[in-house]
């Protein structure tokens, strides 16, 4: 789902829309506004880079989604395939555990740059990797991308047995 129409918005503020637009449940939006965490001034900041660029990002209620996701599957590593300038990276690398990885591609080296500006300025460098690179073409095969060998998924060890 991509947003960019809402990314300056404050959410509480337009609840009476949104209950008018029958878009996304009223309730739905206030209890993923109660159990996830306000955005930070660099989520805000990101939100303001998209809307100036009119780069398409999930925006702050669907970045609040993934990150209960990844809260609630308990998920150590996350793989993103086109990951801009790293919105939703960064959503998901605030849901992580301290040993949780995001490894983000894009194609895009300015997306890159812009993104590890972000992390390290929201202290979550440490947990996020940035390839640049065609994601549709890996190099050889998944040991390429750093976190991703060695271990497997492990829902499909759950469905093994």
């Amino acid at each position: 789902m991509i947003c960019p129409h809402v990314v300056p918005f404050d959410f509480p503020a337009i609840l009476p829309i949104l209950k008018k637009m029958d878009i996304v449940n009223a309730h739905i939006v206030e209890y993923l506004l109660n159990v996830t965490p306000d955005r930070d001034d660099t989520l805000a900041d990101m939100e303001q880079y998209a809307l100036a660029r009119n780069f398409p990002v999930v925006g702050p209620l669907v970045g609040r989604v993934l990150y209960q996701f990844a809260k609630i599957s308990r998920a150590e590593r996350v793989l993103e395939l086109g990951s801009g300038f790293g919105y939703s990276a960064y959503w998901f690398a605030k849901a992580l555990g301290k040993d949780g990885r995001v490894i983000c591609t894009d194609g895009n080296p300015d997306n890159a740059e812009h993104a590890q500006a972000y992390f390290h300025r929201g202290k979550i460098a440490n947990k996020v990797t940035f390839l640049v690179g065609d994601a549709l073409k890996p190099t050889s095969t998944s040991t390429s991308i750093p976190g991703l060998s060695g271990r497997p998924c492990p829902a499909s060890e759950k469905a093994d047995s």
